[in-house]
C-alpha cells in the first residue's frame, strides 16, 4: 500500500480532503502530514450543512500556514 493511502485510512481522512505531502524526520522522530482541500472544489454550507450545488461555498483561505 503506499503512504498516502496507508495515512488516508489511518487518519480516516474523506473527499474531498487529500494527503499532498509527508515528511518523515527520524531525528526528530516526527512525521508531518499535509492534508488539503483540492483547488476548484467547493465546500458544503457551513450553517445548514448541505450539499446541494446551490448551497455550495467557495473556499476563498488558500494561503499555506505560517
Amino acid at each position: 500500500m503506499e503512504d498516502k493511502a496507508l495515512y488516508t485510512q489511518i487518519l480516516g481522512i474523506q473527499p474531498p480532503w487529500e494527503i499532498v505531502d509527508i515528511d518523515l524526520d527520524m531525528k526528530q522522530v516526527r512525521i508531518d502530514i499535509y492534508v488539503e482541500w483540492p483547488v476548484h472544489t467547493d465546500a458544503p454550507c457551513p450553517v445548514c450543512k448541505k450539499e446541494e450545488k446551490e448551497v455550495l461555498c467557495k473556499v476563498h483561505d488558500r494561503r499555506k500556514e505560517r
